[in-house]
C-alpha cells in the first residue's frame, strides 16, 4: 500500500494528536490520584467505608482510562510505523487499537449517560 506525500503527513499528524491526547488522559489520571490521596488523608477517619468505595470507584475508572490511552498511544504508533514501511499489517493493528479505544470509552459514555438517567429519576 503506497502512501502520497500527503496522506503520510495526515497520518503523521494524526498520530501525533493521538499521543498528545493520551498524556492528557494521563496527565488527568495523575491528578485524579493525587486528589483521590489527598481525599483519603482528610476524610478517611470519618468515613471508611464511604472512602474505600470512593477508591475502588476511581481504581475502576482509573484502570478504564489509563487502558484506554495505552491503546490509543499503541494505535498512533502502529500508524506511524504503517504508513512509513508501507506495513498493511501495522496499519491494521493501528484500527484494531483504535476500535479498541473507541469501545472503551462507548463503555464509559453508556455509564455516565445511565448513571446521569438514574439521578435524573431520583
Amino acid at each position: 500500500m503506497v502512501f502520497s506525500a500527503e496522506g503520510v503527513a495526515v497520518v503523521t499528524s494524526l498520530a501525533k494528536w493521538m499521543r498528545g491526547l493520551s498524556i492528557l488522559i494521563f496527565i488527568g489520571l495523575a491528578f485524579v490520584v493525587v486528589v483521590t490521596c489527598g481525599v483519603m488523608s482528610t476524610v478517611g477517619r470519618f468515613g471508611g467505608a464511604a472512602v474505600a468505595g470512593y477508591v475502588i470507584g476511581i481504581s475502576i475508572a482509573g484502570a478504564f482510562f489509563g487502558g484506554a490511552a495505552m491503546v490509543l498511544r499503541s494505535a498512533a504508533r502502529s500508524f506511524e510505523r504503517g504508513v512509513v514501511g508501507d506495513d498493511e499489517l501495522s496499519l491494521g493493528a493501528g484500527f484494531r487499537s483504535l476500535r479498541v479505544y473507541f469501545i472503551i470509552f462507548g463503555i464509559v459514555g453508556i455509564i455516565s449517560t445511565i448513571g446521569d438517567l438514574l439521578k435524573a429519576l431520583r
